[in-house]
């Protein structure tokens, strides 16, 4: 695999963002990463993205560490995530995990990719109940959300 920046572990003073990738592996995909570290090198935000064909950049993971949240690192991530999708000239698209479907999460998820563009709605595939995408269709409720997507029954409950 060839990484697609190779200086990405060129030490930096302070908080810094850097990202990686493969231009092409073996699935013929591009991955991509963007992480924002700390002075120590600890990984305080990253966010995992797929180049697919049919054109979409796909980020299938971002997560920010409970420490660091409401610090501007999740809208960080987006507007980096923006401007690759930009450079590649793919949509974006993002995969929302059953674990970040939480009536209580479902508010913070609008709010965090309604300023980019993005609306979440149903997904229509097993493996994560929502998707956000451009759209017009506006921002999703927790009322939105049926037993459907509150995640698969676990086989050790009754």
């Amino acid at each position: 695999m060839d990484i697609a920046y190779p200086r990405f572990r060129k030490p930096r003073a302070g908080y810094s963002k850097r990202s990686w990738g493969f231009r092409l592996a073996s699935s013929g995909f591009g991955y991509h990463c963007i992480e924002f570290t700390d002075p120590q090198d600890l990984r305080i935000a990253w966010a995992l993205a797929v180049q697919r064909e049919g054109g979409w950049l796909e980020v299938e993971e971002l997560f920010v560490r409970p420490t660091f949240r409401r610090q501007g690192y999740g809208k960080g991530l987006l507007r980096s995530l923006q401007g690759l999708a930009g450079e590649l000239g793919a949509t974006l698209k993002l995969w929302i995990s059953y674990a970040d479907t939480a009536a209580s999460n479902i508010a913070a998820i609008n709010k965090l990719v309604g300023p980019f563009g993005l609306s979440a709605r149903a997904s229509g595939v097993r493996w994560a109940p929502l998707v956000a995408t451009p759209s017009t269709e506006g921002e999703i409720t927790p009322q939105e959300l049926t037993p459907a997507y509150s995640g698969p029954q676990s086989p050790f409950t009754s």
